[in-house]
């Protein structure tokens, strides 16, 4: 099972140019779950369609979630599936902060494996929220009693991998894939 995740920057900088980049980079590399950051709630106001929905037409993607922000609604996560979605939820309804609007999660089942995956997007102004937040969102992953044989969590840390976000998840046992593959042998 491949997994990826972007954020496709909500700027309208070359944005014609860039969607169409993007749709082709995720057929490229054709993750079978794909999370999104950063993603538009509507790339056509009259088709009633988010950037998501276009990526996903565009590249094949039976199931797409998006949920917009309740604190900015012009913008949410996403997550494109070829697998089919079993649950979602978001941060933001349960009982949390508004600073701590940052997360969305889905439950699937691959083969015989439950997986649980969380897709973040966190503060890129402060450290201390960042920290508030990856708190919250451990807490809620953890403190729903819905957690799934596998979990990962992914998405736009806006952080280095020294920094103490970094250090909260490797201390609560989360495992850095992308450091751990860097330190294997070939």
């Amino acid at each position: 099972m491949r997994i990826a995740t972007f954020n496709i920057w909500n700027n309208q900088t070359l944005w014609v140019e860039r969607l169409a980049a993007i749709c082709e980079l995720v057929k490229d590399i054709d993750p079978d779950v794909l999370a999104l950051q950063e993603v538009r709630s509507s790339i056509d106001v009259e088709k009633g369609i988010n950037v998501a929905q276009h990526i996903a037409n565009q590249a094949g993607y039976p199931f797409c979630i998006f949920k917009e922000y309740p604190d900015s609604p012009d913008e949410g996560l996403a997550f494109l599936s070829k697998i089919p979605i079993s649950t979602e939820d978001v941060i933001w309804q349960k009982n949390t902060k508004e600073s701590n609007y940052c997360a969305i999660r889905i439950t699937f089942k691959n083969g015989d494996y439950e997986f649980g995956i969380t897709n973040v997007h966190l503060n890129w102004k402060s450290t201390m929220i960042r920290k508030e937040q990856i708190r919250a969102v451990h807490n809620w992953i953890f403190g729903e009693n819905n957690t799934k044989p596998y979990e990962i969590l992914c998405g736009d840390f806006n952080d280095e991998p020294n920094s103490s976000i970094h250090h909260y998840l490797t201390d609560h046992h989360w495992m850095d894939v992308a450091q751990s593959k860097e330190n294997r042998k070939p």
